[in-house]
């Protein structure tokens, strides 16, 4: 580029050097010829060579010079007579020279000054082309060929610049070729323009739409000229626009929002298809009654505001309520603005209307809300406030004042962070931090003075910083508490589990969570049963109709309570208690089962146990109200017999048959007193007894009693306790249970009769619920026979229970012990399978000071004679006992009631002794009456009659001065003797 202009420059300088050359060889040749030559017009060829450069400024050159050479030639010139003579003629000549050399110079500045002109018009026209795309071509009818020029070519996509009639219109489509032939075709005919639009197919197969426009130019032979330009884009945003226009129409038509036009004078002239869907009333009608749809108390105040905006031409702007088809008015927001010309009259009003009877309809509510959130945000815990670059107060509210602990009013009043006295050292490294970096500080503190915790951010701005505080110290709280709670389940002795809440079909939900009971109880760690179900815990003995419940409850995202039979990781038995409850999300959504489960294995023994005394209980109690009944027969049977017997002393065959009702009456009173055993009712004598004394005494009699095939092994140590008990029964239990032990060893084996000191603590009450903390003396007999089925174990006390053949057993053995062990204070337990032997374990009270020797009183038969008052509910028992008193002597009053029996007492004083029954219906019994006596006559006699226990009794009347206790069924010698020492007594003590 930069030779091209210095060759340029070249041609140039040597253009204008030849030019001043020939001016000066015509000026040389003027000054050598006489001045009436013509030389000057020789600078007109000059001037037209000169403009051929097209440079004004060489025109100039040549021009001046020659004008000035012209004229120097003539001033140099000598002048002699005969040129003085031509002088006009001379003068005439150069004036001429220079008149013709300015029209040269006049011209050819005009001629370059067109040539230039065009060339820029070119110029222009090509650059036209250029910006445009449009490309240039012509058809020659003759050859039937196509010339293009370079844009033509590109906008084709072609290679060629001529093509011939048949390749040229092939480029187009099928329809566009069509168009294209009867376009030339009609042009060559009728000699007239076209402008077409044509489709053309590109070589990557995407279609271009051309715009091809030509003329026939009769003076070059008929040949076509045209242009043609590229109009894809055009057609396709005539495509886009129309989709637009019609997609509006569509918006306009079926949008809630309608629109609407007017005239300047406010004519309405068009109205959106919403309208008439809305009020059921066509266009035309709306058009020229719209103000008549509005609800009458708006249609006054539209009216003035529509004609105050059509006066001043300002927007329109007003809410009224539009009737709509069913009647109701629905509010509307009504807007409109004019559309003006270049001179600033309004053309036309555009307009909107747009429902707004929901948001006036909570427009009220809104307010309420708006005014309800201004005071939440003026009470809600969280504060802010904002600091200046200097650390001073531009902003706090409420809560953050009284955060900070000071006044909300003192902090504006230009007061520094500094000066606020927070006690925490966190906030000014964290404010400068945020002011010296720009950025965003987040930290927790806690403000001692205010007792809060905060969380804090800081946030930069152009005035300085923002700091938002939020209380956290219930969060914090609750960290604790978390932090706390797993600690204690860490430490809890029931197990917790925790799964996913995944389907509960096989494997079942996934473990994620056990504590540290889980491990201790189970057996199985922490690592083997993450991932794993809780069926590996399921055994034989699981219950199946509680894991379809649990899994019902389960299916229905509901809690449950259920129990399980489980096993540990060494496949013991283990009996759980579970409470299994969903966590739910904050959607609702379940995800996970907490299961709280606890072992109560040995509380589950222990309700057995307790069901078992409870059952024991409750058939004790009912055999002893047989029993007591019994008695009272066994009574009257017992003492008549008696009677009969002293009767028919002469009469032998009917003193046998009376002997026998006694034998069987004895009998009975021997059945009654095993009943009364088992149901802890029976008359005792507790006291200090050596247990291992009793025991070694009893040794030769037990061992005849089991045979010689049965050993036994006797552990007694000397260490150990005296026990609380009455001795013959004790040793009449013990006998049973050897009994027993014998009949479960039919082929011989080894009994074991062994002593242990026990000490009952509280803490360890579990293992034995019914036996009282204290000390005890533990007295167990063995055996190695054949053992207890388990179905029998649970059984075995009660009474008339036995596995033995009938005839070999009543079935009250083991009930009488259980019974006597009970009522003495203590326990009795058994352990035993089949196989293996038992072991029974009556746990004695231990006795708190030593045993005694025990001396017998023999009883006396007075034959004094006294009033008696008896009282005895049974009819039968009260005819005996007042024939029997009678019979001896004494007068007897008798009733069947204590509190008649007390009325009797205070209308006969001369009653010397008191008969009566402890248990007897109505509202006082025996013991009551005999406590009333001892307010009354405390020195009056008492014999109280029993068939119960009178241990508890004689506790009662331990400060009674005069009293006997006599037990059924009792003889008739029995009770006149008992009757008869008791007089005595009183006598002796009153003498």
């Amino acid at each position: 580029m930069i030779q091209r202009r210095t060759a340029l420059q070249g041609t140039e300088h040597s253009f204008l050097m030849l030019s001043m050359l020939l001016v000066l060889g015509v000026f040389v040749t003027d000054m050598l010829t006489p001045l009436g030559f013509a030389h000057g017009i020789l600078y007109s060829p000059i001037l037209l060579l000169a403009a051929r450069s097209q440079h004004f400024w060489q025109l100039d050159i040549c021009f001046y010079s020659a004008l000035l050479l012209i004229w120097t030639a003539f001033v140099a010139l000598p002048v002699d007579a005969q040129t003085n003579a031509s002088m006009i003629y001379i003068i005439g000549n150069r004036i001429l020279s220079s008149i013709a050399l300015v029209a040269v110079f006049m011209l050819c500045r005009q001629a370059m000054k067109r040539r230039q002109q065009l060339l820029r018009q070119q110029q222009q026209l090509q650059q036209a082309q250029e910006l445009a795309h449009l490309g240039y071509w012509q058809f020659n009818p003759q050859d039937q060929m196509f010339e293009l020029n370079t844009l033509a070519m590109s906008i084709l996509e072609c290679d060629s610049p001529q093509l011939s009639f048949k390749h040229f219109t092939q480029l187009f489509c099928n329809q566009s070729q069509i168009r294209l032939e009867q376009a030339l075709a009609d042009c060559l005919l009728q000699q007239d323009r076209f402008d077409v639009e044509l489709l053309l197919t590109t070589k990557d197969g995407t279609n271009k739409w051309l715009r091809l426009a030509a003329q026939l130019d009769v003076a070059e032979s008929g040949s076509v000229h045209g242009t043609l330009l590229d109009i894809s884009s055009s057609r396709t945003a005539e495509i886009i626009a129309d989709e637009a226009e019609n997609r509006l129409h569509y918006l306009l038509d079926n949008f809630q929002v309608f629109v609407w036009t007017a005239t300047p004078d406010g004519s309405l002239d068009y109205v959106s298809n919403t309208v008439s869907r809305l009020t059921g009333k066509d266009t035309e009608f709306i058009l020229d009654n719209w103000l008549t749809f509005l609800a009458p108390e708006d249609q006054q105040a539209t009216a003035e505001r529509w004609q105050y905006s059509l006066t001043t031409g300002t927007p329109y702007a007003t809410e009224f309520r539009l009737r709509n088809e069913d009647g109701r008015y629905i509010w509307h927001q009504v807007k409109a603005n004019p559309s003006r010309d270049s001179d600033g009259n309004i053309v036309k009003w555009f307009g909107s209307a747009m429902d707004i009877d929901a948001i006036k309809k909570l427009q009220q509510h809104s307010e309420a809300l708006a005014q309800q959130l201004q005071n939440t945000l003026e009470s809600i815990t969280d504060g802010f406030f904002s600091l200046d670059h200097e650390l001073r107060f531009a902003y706090v509210n409420e809560q953050a004042a009284s955060m900070l602990g000071h006044p909300k009013k003192a902090l504006l009043k230009n007061v520094r962070w500094q000066d606020c006295m927070i006690d925490d050292e966190a906030f000014l490294p964290a404010f400068n931090r945020t002011l010296a970096e720009q950025s965003v500080e987040e930290f927790e503190a806690f403000l001692p003075s205010a007792q809060l915790w905060l969380a804090i951010k800081t946030y930069p701005s152009a005035e300085g910083l923002t700091v938002y505080l939020r209380n956290i110290t219930r969060q914090r709280q609750e960290q604790e508490e978390l932090k706390l709670l797993r600690s204690a389940i860490s430490q809890l002795n029931d197990i917790v589990m925790i799964t996913k809440a995944t389907s509960i079909d096989p494997p079942g939900p996934e473990i994620i969570f056990v504590n540290e009971a889980f491990e201790r109880i189970t057996g199985f760690s922490h690592r083997e049963v993450i991932g794993q179900s809780p069926r590996l815990l399921q055994g034989p003995k699981t219950e199946r109709a509680e894991l379809d419940r649990i899994r019902h409850a389960l299916e229905n995202w509901q809690p449950v309570r259920a129990r399980l039979t489980d096993y540990t990781k060494d496949k013991r038995e283990l009996m759980l208690e579970l409470n299994i409850v969903p966590i739910i999300d904050a959607d609702g959504v379940p995800t996970h089962w907490v299961s709280v489960e606890r072992d109560i294995t040995e509380e589950v023994q222990l309700q057995q146990q307790l069901f078992q005394s409870q059952r024991m209980e409750a058939i004790g109690q009912l055999t002893g109200g047989i029993a007591h009944d019994f008695n009272n027969l066994l009574t009257v049977v017992s003492g008549n017999s008696e009677v009969l017997l002293e009767l028919l002393d002469q009469q032998p065959q009917l003193h046998e048959m009376v002997k026998l009702i006694a034998q069987a009456a004895d009998r009975g009173a021997k059945l009654t007193q095993s009943l009364l055993a088992y149901a802890r009712k029976q008359p005792l004598s507790p006291q200090s007894t050596d247990i291992r004394q009793l025991v070694q005494h009893s040794a030769d009699l037990l061992r005849s009693s089991i045979g010689s095939t049965v050993s036994l092994k006797l552990e007694l140590p000397e260490q150990t306790w005296p026990v609380m008990i009455d001795p013959v029964q004790l040793e009449s239990s013990l006998l049973n249970l050897c009994l027993n032990a014998r009949a479960a060893m039919p082929g011989g084996g080894q009994l074991s009769i062994a002593t242990e000191n026990i000490q009952r603590h509280s803490d360890n009450h579990r293992t034995l619920p019914a036996l009282t903390p204290g000390d005890y003396v533990c007295l167990s007999v063995s055996d190695t026979g054949q053992g207890i089925d388990k179905k029998h174990i649970d059984k075995i006390f009660e009474p008339f229970f036995t596995t033995k053949a009938v005839g070999e057993g009543t079935g009250l053995g083991l009930s009488m012990v259980y019974g006597f062990v009970r009522q003495s204070g203590g326990h009795i337990s058994v352990q035993s399978s089949p196989g293996q032997g038992s072991v029974f374990k009556l746990y004695l009270p231990r006795a708190r000071y030593l045993p005694t020797t025990a001396v017998s009183d023999k009883m006396t038969v007075n034959a004094s004679r006294a009033v008696i008052l008896l009282v005895e509910d049974d009819s039968m028992v009260r005819n005996f006992a007042s024939h029997q008193l009678e019979s001896a002597g004494h007068k007897v009053i008798s009733t069947a009631d204590a509190t008649e029996a007390l009325q009797l007492l205070k209308s006969h004083s001369d009653i010397e002794l008191v008969f009566t029954d402890l248990q007897m219906p109505g509202q006082i019994n025996g013991l009551q009456l005999v406590q009333t006596l001892q307010q009354t006559r405390p020195d009056l006699p008492v014999l109280l009659t029993t068939g119960f226990n009178n241990t508890s009794v004689g506790a009662e009347l331990s400060s009674f001065s005069h009293y006997r206790m006599l037990k059924k069924p009792y003889s008739r010698d029995t009770l006149l003797g008992t009757v008869s020492e008791l007089l005595t007594s009183v006598t002796d003590s009153q003498g």
